[in-house]
């Protein structure tokens, strides 16, 4: 625009002279081929004034693309170290628990000791995504929990059809040679509401024999199943181990419980662990009879 500018003025300048007089004198067209010349000039300055502001403009395009493109791979670089830190620092925490477990053998399980088998572990999920209502797996402590609430009714420690149908496809996958050697550790639980049924207390005096009569149950269900009794270890924790606060009435103040807390734990624990090791089954007997 500044050029044209230029040019425009100077063949302004040029043509108004010429047009003065039908005869130009000398000096005179001396002079206006002097302006145009300097017209010229100054427009080859302009012009290249123009191509090296393009010239850079290019080069600053060209080092904005380079940028990004350095940019980009940088944050490739840190998802890729991101991802190599969270394995290693879940190595470092496999092989720590693994220490610990050398240290102390009969310590109970601490974040992924148990270390259940790739394919065990890939079972166990896909037998609790086909139960979800029933069944909950914890992978990190190799835990199947069973839901009491859909397993027994009120007070019963008779197990539903669906839950013994559940159990003994769990029983298939716990079978599998790969742990044929763990031990199955059956846990019950139960909320923090009494037992007060006649019928009920009858069987079960209170939530200790509850929580212990429906791990029992469980029991019973996977020897069925087909579950060695070698392998089988049976507890009942009452109301004592909560996994959520048990609720109590805000009008009448009685305990509503919580059916989180209704639960029956199955642990597949590796061999030689919270047992003692003994040389033949009756090594030691004595008769106390």
């Amino acid at each position: 625009m500044k050029n044209n500018l230029v040019i425009s003025v100077c063949m302004l300048l040029l043509v108004g002279m010429l047009a003065a007089g039908g005869c130009v004198p000398k000096a005179d067209l001396d002079k206006a081929l002097d302006l145009n010349r300097k017209c010229r000039d100054k427009l080859q300055e302009e012009m290249a004034k123009a191509q090296q502001l393009q010239a850079d403009k290019q080069a600053i395009q060209d080092q904005l693309t380079v940028a990004e493109a350095q940019a980009r791979k940088a944050e490739g670089d840190l998802a890729t170290m991101t991802s190599a830190r969270d394995d290693l620092q879940a190595k470092f925490d496999e092989l720590y628990a693994k220490f610990k477990g050398i240290k102390d053998p009969g310590a109970p399980p601490v974040g992924n000791l148990l270390m259940l088998p790739v394919q065990i572990d890939k079972a166990l999920k896909a037998f609790a995504d086909a139960n979800p209502d029933l069944v909950e797996y914890d992978p990190r402590l190799g835990m199947v929990k069973i839901k009491s609430d859909l397993t027994f009714e009120l007070g019963s420690t008779t197990a539903k059809a669906s839950a013994v149908e559940a159990l003994t496809k769990l029983v298939t996958i716990i079978n599998d040679p790969v742990i044929a050697k763990y031990h199955v550790y059956i846990a019950g639980h139960t909320d923090n509401v009494p037992v007060t049924r006649a019928a009920t207390k009858k069987r079960h005096p209170d939530n200790w024999y509850l929580s212990v009569h429906r791990a029992v149950s469980i029991k019973k269900v996977m020897r069925t199943a087909g579950l060695a009794s070698a392998r089988i270890g049976v507890m009942g924790f009452g109301e004592y181990h909560p996994v959520a606060p048990n609720k109590v009435s805000s009008t009448t103040g009685k305990k509503l419980g919580n059916r989180l807390n209704r639960r029956v734990e199955i642990w597949i624990v590796p061999p030689k662990r919270f047992l003692t090791n003994t040389t033949s089954s009756d090594a030691g007997a004595v008769d106390e009879k």
